[in-house]
């Protein structure tokens, strides 16, 4: 499966696990937001309100709005225009959005073309339901980070999706719209049970500039990177990915002192942060400096009480019938984690195939209890599992 894309923090041939923050021998020294000499000539930064150009990038041409108001022009309920949306994002195998994670396009592009990566989608599904009058709002699973390898470079893929709001018809046709629902291209096994947090325009803005720094940095268009990298700092200057993306482009031109001073305010920015922690030492080890030593030890300990990378090696050993190695590991995620029921899911298989059928019904239970006391988000929940586009 593929997994779905909103915003790509780009950090070299380094490994990646989460975790709760630790302390290091690095001071925690409170800095401002660092200069950024421009290095490749492109241009000065311009300022601009994040809210109004995130207005702009919803915008849908006169041709597409066109489209939606022939389609729906005889529709009287929200229901039957609700009912038109879905139909549009899911379509039939022969009409699907086409998934394609290498291009952020707006959305009428994403329209046009009929293809695009998860928040190129997201957003078009958002500016669809705007058109449609419909109220949204564009959030972010908290759920494992996502890699991707492509050539020399990673990319950290993290999870968003669009939920619109309750239609005010209490007429239900087709799907339930008596709640409100949640749209998600390419979901992961843990979206449906996770936390979520709506995202600020300047938030998504940030997201969509630092996507196409990403895109322009994989095709060597370094002054292109370092405008849009920059350009999201300045809609949202707390979105920590268009730094640590900044910070690689200052090392690959040998700025290693504003790397480290953009790396540091990354990590102040978010000190959960794992790429900040792994540029950081990529960048000591790099230099010979003895932080190297400290940053490695706090992502040792991040990997022992973290319980996503006990459960991701669970599943893995699972996934090649290694069942003794996947218990051992599913039994230390659940010591580190509380209300995972994935967790339990995977040791009632594990048991299972082990032929403890006493275990595994009790942990069967573990997973009914847990489903009882923290029900999923009272919301219509609609996977989008589109084909891909080679």
């Amino acid at each position: 499966m593929v997994a779905c894309r909103h915003s790509s923090r780009i950090v070299g041939l380094l490994l990646f696990v989460s975790g709760c923050a630790l302390q290091t021998n690095i001071p925690a020294v409170v800095i401002t937001a660092p200069e950024l000499p421009d290095r490749w000539q492109a241009g000065p930064a311009t300022a601009f309100d994040p809210v109004a150009e995130f207005a702009r990038l919803l915008e849908l041409d006169e041709p597409t709005r066109a489209d939606i108001r022939r389609a729906t022009r005889n529709f009287n309920t929200s229901d039957e225009r609700a009912n038109y949306l879905m139909t549009q994002l899911l379509g039939s195998p022969e009409q699907a959005f086409l998934y394609k994670s290498d291009r952020t396009t707006a959305p009428t592009t994403t329209y046009q073309t009929h293809s695009g990566n998860c928040l190129s989608l997201t957003l078009l599904a958002y500016a669809m339901a705007r058109e449609l009058g419909f109220k949204a709002v564009i959030q972010e699973a908290i759920v494992p980070p996502v890699w991707e390898r492509r050539l020399e470079l990673d990319y950290i893929n993290r999870h968003v999706n669009v939920k619109l709001m309750r239609p005010a018809s209490s007429i239900q046709s087709g799907l339930d719209f008596s709640r409100d629902i949640v749209v998600d291209f390419e979901p992961s096994e843990y979206s449906r049970r996770v936390r979520s947090r709506s995202l600020e325009p300047a938030e998504v803005l940030a997201m969509y500039r630092n996507n196409l720094g990403a895109e322009a940095l994989a095709g060597g268009d370094l002054p292109s990177a370092f405008a849009q990298f920059r350009a999201a700092t300045i809609a949202y200057r707390q979105f920590d990915s268009s730094w640590i993306n900044l910070a690689l482009l200052y090392r690959r031109v040998g700025d290693n002192q504003t790397a480290e001073q953009v790396l540091l305010y990354a990590r102040q920015l978010n000190p959960d942060s794992e790429a900040a922690l792994l540029s950081l030492h990529g960048l000591m080890s790099g230099l010979g400096r003895p932080e190297a030593a400290a940053l490695m030890a706090e992502r040792v300990q991040r990997q022992e009480q973290d319980p996503y990378y006990w459960l991701r090696r669970a599943e893995a050993a699972a996934a090649k019938q290694q069942w003794k190695t996947a218990r051992d590991h599913f039994l230390v995620a659940a010591e580190l984690a509380q209300g995972f029921p994935e967790i339990h899911r995977g040791l009632a298989e594990v048991y299972q195939a082990l032929g403890e059928q006493t275990l595994a019904l009790e942990q069967l239970a573990k997973v009914a209890e847990i489903e009882a006391r923290f029900p999923a988000d009272d919301a219509v929940y609609v996977p989008v599992s589109l084909p891909i586009r080679p």
